[in-house]
């Protein structure tokens, strides 16, 4: 049996301890009572108890036999005193030994999704009509048709247009059927479909299959690294995090140790303080400077992505096709919090194209990224190298790369006509003070094997001015010669409500013009918007104005553009027609998901989404909430101010999570009381007795009033009603409940006989 260097056991058996070394005492860890009382042996100055026992108190033990006898004041982490004239065992335990307290909020598990009825089926369109004095009448519009059901949706996309000088036509764009996967966080798609790749790829528009990660399925997931610490607290205490001066969360902790396991951090350069303040107003303060970026992994987390299809050329022109097979995968992995190691690789017919990256964080400076790509294929080899250098802070954020291809490098969009730049040069810097305003500086250079290069420098400053002018400048220079040289001045004027209005003076390549606008958007069911601009350069004078309404059913416009001798009076549709849970609803555009409202027939009642109000229920009680977010918590909620008198609503508000892209039903059951007053009278039409008691068969009997008035609630549309009076004499009478809504109705006098 293992001993301490005392020549005490770490260990004992039940039959090891004699009864007079035994003692039954209460429990205090750290500084709680934690209300177990326990059996306690004492062998010297040494101190055991049962394993179970210690357990139950919240120790961290090593595994074994439960009923074994376990040395305390030995245990790691852990001090013990026995006071045996109060028989209470203190324990004061620190970190490893007890369970820390978890500060803030984990990464927990995703929302349950809300159950799906039925299949929806939504059209969103997007129409425009226009009279032109030089073209006529031309229509033009966009389309996108789906169909749902669950994770499982099918969609297509497509271009109308008719008038003016060409034939009319309609161009398909998209067509692709998804089936999501929320527990894997991965997505399938068949059909049309853009291939995935790390940032030194180029993607390529493919007709196929591809599978892929999705972390947009888990909102709560924080997918790059962050900090986490630890501390201990000797009395109760308030732990806080601040984040560059500001307060991200605050939580009372007990005595003992504590943990942070996911510190609320933004993107770039942050210093995080977490204090700790006990009840005296005493102070610790932590500090910790760390770099977070979103460009990277959490350690163990991965993200893939993996295509095979036919790709596709030209698309959106008369000429779209599809062109030879090709295959594409990607492999990134958070490998710690300073590295994430990526992978990709392509393959088409007379083509093999392998390439490794990684992004290394360096402190709490930066992040830095390399990547090499080798390609050979119809006797050619080549390769790609890149380099990218990235820093973002509050005050000074700067990025540049750099990427060369061997002239024999060739990838996917490469062989399919899309010419691959020989180097990318990019450099950004950006400066934040205190009065004088944000600077900006950019730089890009795109050198080509056969077309003009590019070399493009950028200057931009703006600064705010009161609480309602904002100014903005940027010019640019092209060094190369092909682009000139230009600037532009802008100053915003908030005007409240949400309007703003613009003036912008600008000059390039020996042009100058001179631009005013003023809008006020839309922002909601109900609003009313518009649009207003003026514009002058060296050689016209133009206008615009526009007016806009959103409805319930839609967004609808209206607006003149006159411009170069040349009037266009336009009109604008947009919204969705949606087909689901029986009924057929007009409603705004379904860029997401969208639920079906059912207040159980119940017609003009109040809808909310987050508060905001979106419309009321139609006659058949129904109303399309067309803006839900995916995999998020979604609140609905109804106006029960709006219910008739003898309606009651269990629950007038729901939590929904739907699937991407496809729909739900929310239902609001309604039960409507049929509350009635009435009058019983006799055969001969006297009112019935004070006291006699009225009793609907399975109801609680109900005292009648002066002069036979009872206040009664009737189970059905009709009910009948048994009046006991005193003397045991009884009589019944039948009531039928009213077609009429809102006031409680009186029914006159009913004889009772």
């Amino acid at each position: 049996m293992p001993e301490d260097r005392s020549g005490a056991s770490a260990e004992l058996s039940a039959g090891d301890i004699d009864p007079h070394e035994r003692a039954v005492v209460a429990v205090v860890l750290n500084g709680r009572d934690t209300g177990q009382v326990i059996e306690l042996a004492q062998r010297g100055d040494a101190l055991y108890a049962r394993r179970s026992d210690l357990r139950a108190i919240g120790l961290i033990l090593p595994s074994g036999k439960e009923r074994t006898l376990v040395r305390i004041d030995v245990l790691p982490g852990v001090a013990a005193r026995y006071d045996v004239a109060k028989a209470v065992l203190i324990l004061d335990a620190g970190q490893g030994a007890v369970p820390s307290t978890r500060v803030g909020r984990d990464a927990g598990v995703a929302p349950s999704l809300s159950p799906v009825s039925g299949v929806g089926v939504a059209l969103n369109y997007d129409l425009q009509f226009e009279q032109d004095d030089r073209y006529g009448t031309v229509f033009a519009g966009g389309l996108q048709a789906g169909v749902s059901h669950g994770p499982l949706t099918a969609s297509t996309t497509a271009t109308v247009a008719a008038g003016g000088r060409s034939d009319a036509r309609v161009r398909r764009l998209d067509t692709v059927v998804t089936y999501s996967n929320p527990d894997g966080m991965r997505v399938y798609r068949f059909g049309d479909l853009v291939s995935g790749g790390p940032d030194w790829s180029r993607p390529v528009r493919m007709g196929g299959v591809q599978i892929a990660s999705d972390f947009s399925m888990r909102p709560d997931l924080v997918t790059f690294p962050v900090p986490r610490t630890a501390g201990t607290a000797a009395v109760p205490s308030t732990v806080s995090v601040l984040v560059d001066g500001v307060q991200r969360l605050s939580q009372n902790v007990g005595q003992g140790p504590f943990e942070i396991p996911r510190l609320p951090v933004m993107s770039g350069a942050n210093l995080v303080s977490i204090v700790t303040q006990d009840a005296l107003g005493r102070q610790v303060v932590q500090q910790l400077p760390f770099y977070a970026s979103p460009t990277m992994l959490a350690p163990g987390l991965q993200s893939y992505s993996a295509e095979l299809g036919a790709v596709r050329r030209d698309f959106g022109q008369p000429s779209d096709h599809y062109a030879g097979i090709a295959a594409s995968a990607t492999l990134r992995r958070g490998l710690n919090d300073w590295l994430t190691g990526e992978a990709h690789g392509e393959a088409a017919d007379g083509l093999a194209n392998l390439g490794l990256g990684a992004t290394f964080r360096v402190g709490t400076l930066g992040t830095v990224s390399l990547a090499g790509r080798a390609s050979g294929g119809q006797g050619e080899i080549g390769g790609l190298y890149s380099v990218a250098l990235d820093r973002t802070s509050r005050d000074l954020s700067f990025s540049a790369s750099i990427q060369h291809a061997d002239s024999g490098y060739r990838d996917i969009a490469a062989i399919n006509g899309d010419q691959q730049p020989r180097t990318v040069a990019r450099a950004r810097l950006g400066v934040r003070t205190g009065g004088w305003g944000s600077f900006g500086a950019g730089y890009a250079a795109i050198d080509w094997a056969n077309r003009a290069d590019t070399r493009l420098v950028t200057l931009s400053w703006q600064r705010s001015l009161a609480d309602r002018f904002r100014l903005f400048a940027t010019g640019y220079r092209d060094l190369a010669g092909t682009g000139g040289t230009g600037a532009m001045l802008s100053l915003s004027l908030a005007l409240g409500g949400g309007a703003t209005a613009n003036a912008t003076a600008s000059a390039a390549s020996g042009r100058r013009s001179a631009t005013f606008q003023a809008s006020d958007p839309v922002t909601g069911v109900g609003d009313w918007g518009w649009r207003a601009a003026l514009s002058a350069d060296q050689d016209a004078l133009g206008g615009f104005g526009e007016l806009r309404y959103r409805s319930a059913h839609g967004e609808f416009g209206i607006g003149v553009d006159r411009g170069r001798n040349r009037t266009v009076a336009r009109a604008t549709a947009e919204g969705a027609l949606v087909v689901a849970h029986g009924g057929m609803f007009l409603a705004n555009r379904v860029d997401d998901s969208y639920a079906v409202i059912d207040t159980d027939g119940q017609q003009g009642v109040d809808v909310f989404v987050e508060n905001r109000r979106i419309g009321r229920t139609n006659r058949a009680g129904m109303l399309l909430a067309p803006d839900l977010r995916a995999f998020e918590v979604n609140r609905i909620s109804i106006d029960i101010d709006g219910l008739p008198i003898e309606a009651t609503v269990t629950d007038s508000s729901r939590i929904v999570t739907p699937y991407r892209g496809a729909g739900t039903v929310v239902r609001f059951p309604i039960e409507r009381a049929r509350s009635v007053r009435v009058r019983l009278v006799d055969a001969a039409g006297a009112p019935l007795p004070v006291g006699s008691l009225a009793q609907t068969q399975g109801g609680e009997a109900t005292p009648i009033g002066y002069d036979g008035e009872l206040y009664l609630e009737m189970p059905g549309a009709q009910a009948t009603v048994t009046t006991t009076m005193p003397g045991g004499i009884t009589c019944r009478t039948t009531l039928a409940y009213p077609d009429q809504a809102g006031a409680m109705p009186h029914l006159g006098a009913q004889p009772c006989v």
